[in-house]
């Protein structure tokens, strides 16, 4: 009869040493940041500011949140939507408005510390942009077109030492809408919005180098533009030669300093409109962050992402049963993820009961989870309760936390 590997809590590797520096990451290696271990991220944030006599304070906001989460805003609030591909969390942002100060949210590392620009192999990541922006209703009816849904979702930025000193330090930023307005009156990108997108920034969008008005390039033509790049550490958080996170990478929502828009030293003049409604109130989601790079040796490195409320542990139905996994789920809201065959009894359309082959069952609740009678082997993902009768009770959290793995697996 064959088992279900347990793996103890205490034993899950978290791969904090995948920052610890570039050359360590092992190739398709797997990390989940999350509030109570971000793993060597930074988060920053900028509130805006619109100078009298009509302005003030605007807050930005921003945090980890689960799938059917809400992040509120004093005024307003956003739901984690499902089709996330890595669900079931994501990083959330709301940048507010800003004129004098745009408000700004940044994510960063320094995972890519010392690669040489020309090494990296892979960019990748996932976002998700709600429709909305400065005035978004009347987007087509100011006459300078001063109004209009956001153009610009959550993106990527690099900062690369250009050819030694840190005086040559250049912010890479890539524009996954490219420089388009979001306009549906000027034929724009608004079937974007309210979509799951993953971004290849080697593949798709432009490249723009605003300390130089560079650009824009594809990737290929950023390498030869930048031929001995290497991406460090920036000296400072100044918009032109260091990030606000202080690291050599960062996600951001929002522009990044006050009258600089990043299309605009482009095309100041074009329809994209006043320069600090690019990202004004933008509501984004980013997630599934994957980076790949080659060593000074030539191997390969590649690294996945994955942004959660919540880190889930993987264990068996014996450690679901014992007390300490109860106190962890309750005090500290932990996950867990368990593994098992299906029972043919105790069916219903909302639970089910699994087996791991250990002969201590968990009853899973799964809202409508379409299972019928199928003979099925399941991973499942959520909130323990050790309460209920006559099983601890798993409830799973999100649209992701119920995975089929096998019809007819041995266990």
């Amino acid at each position: 009869m064959k088992k279900l590997v347990r793996v103890c809590a205490c034993l899950v590797v978290l791969v904090a040493a995948a920052l610890a520096g570039a050359q360590t990451a092992a190739y398709g290696q797997k990390v989940v940041v999350s509030p109570a271990d971000l793993k060597g991220w930074v988060q920053t944030s900028r509130s805006g500011y619109v100078a009298p006599p009509n302005g003030g304070t605007y807050l930005v906001y921003s945090g980890f949140l689960e799938e059917g989460q809400a992040l509120s805003t004093g005024g307003a609030e956003q739901q984690v939507p499902p089709g996330n591909p890595k669900g079931p969390g994501a990083f959330f942002l709301f940048t507010n408005i800003g004129i004098n100060t745009p408000g700004m949210v940044t994510l960063g590392n320094d995972l890519l510390n010392g690669v040489p620009l020309k090494n990296i192999t892979t960019l990748k990541y996932t976002t998700y942009t709600f429709a909305d922006g400065n005035n978004p209703a009347q987007h087509c009816m100011s006459p300078d077109y001063k109004w209009g849904l956001v153009s610009h979702p959550i993106s990527l930025d690099l900062y690369a030492e250009k050819s030694g000193g840190y005086s040559n330090f250049r912010q890479l930023m890539h524009r996954p809408w490219q420089n388009v307005p979001a306009k549906d009156c000027f034929g724009g990108i608004s079937t974007r919005f309210g979509a799951w997108e993953t971004h290849d920034a080697l593949e798709q969008g432009q490249w723009i180098v605003p300390a130089t008005q560079a650009g824009p390039y594809t990737w290929a033509q950023l390498k030869s533009y930048l031929p001995s790049a290497v991406l460090r550490t920036p000296p400072i958080a100044d918009w032109a030669s260091g990030s606000p996170s202080g690291c050599s990478l960062d996600l951001r929502g929002g522009v990044p300093v006050s009258g600089q828009r990043e299309g605009g030293c482009f095309t100041p003049d074009s329809h994209f409109g006043s320069w600090w409604t690019e990202t004004a109130n933008l509501w984004g989601l980013v997630d599934n962050l994957i980076v790949g790079w080659n060593d000074t040796a030539g191997v390969a490195h590649e690294v996945t992402f994955d942004f959660e409320s919540k880190i889930a542990y993987v264990t068996g139905n014996t450690d679901a049963h014992d007390s300490s996994a109860g106190l962890a789920s309750s005090v500290n809201e932990t996950l867990f993820v368990l593994a098992g065959r299906v029972l043919a009894t105790d069916r219903t359309d909302n639970t089910f009961v699994i087996d791991d082959g250990s002969g201590k069952l968990v009853t899973v609740v799964s809202e409508y989870h379409g299972l019928g009678t199928r003979d099925v082997v399941v991973k499942v993902r959520g909130a323990l309760n050790q309460s209920t009768e006559p099983y601890p009770t798993l409830t799973c959290t999100g649209a992701a936390a119920l995975e089929i793995l096998d019809e007819t697996f041995p266990l």
